[in-house]
């Protein structure tokens, strides 16, 4: 494969047009703008949550990587008070992308619940440490199946 780096007209027109095209996107993404305008059911919105919702508000530590994509519907719940509808109030500790710096989180106290990747859990599990997997964020990756009897 040739290495020539050297701007022609061509190359500048090029990036030119992509800069153009660049320039002319909204400030806002399209699927923040989107989530943003979604109309959400007036029975949530109420404080609705029925038998679900918690007693009295309760404050949960919960470890979640902010910057995985497939996390997002929990940041999407927050902003849209879905844990609040629950008595939930949610106060989330970052642990970046390591599975190793999320078990730890949960061993050391620094949260009381964690989202990440179920397989990665499985060494943890497999050596004794003590927690309750419960649930997905979404059905793209893998499913988590148990018995109704427990």
């Amino acid at each position: 494969m040739p290495e020539n780096y050297s701007l022609s007209r061509r190359r500048f027109i090029g990036y030119s047009a992509a800069a153009m095209m660049a320039s002319a996107l909204p400030g806002r993404s399209f699927a923040e703008q989107q989530m943003h305008d979604m109309p959400m059911s007036g029975d949530l919105l109420q404080g609705g949550a029925g038998k679900w919702a918690l007693a009295k508000p309760t404050h949960i530590r919960l470890a979640v990587n902010l910057n995985a994509i497939c996390l997002a519907p929990v940041v999407v719940a927050d902003q849209h008070n879905f844990f609040k509808a629950h008595n939930l109030e949610v106060e989330f500790v970052n642990f970046g992308n390591s599975t190793e710096l999320l078990l730890e989180s949960i061993a050391t106290g620094k949260a009381e619940a964690a989202i990440g990747m179920a397989l990665r859990w499985l060494k943890a599990l497999e050596q004794g440490f003590d927690v309750k997997l419960t649930a997905g964020t979404h059905g793209g990756c893998m499913r988590l199946l148990a018995r109704n009897d427990g």
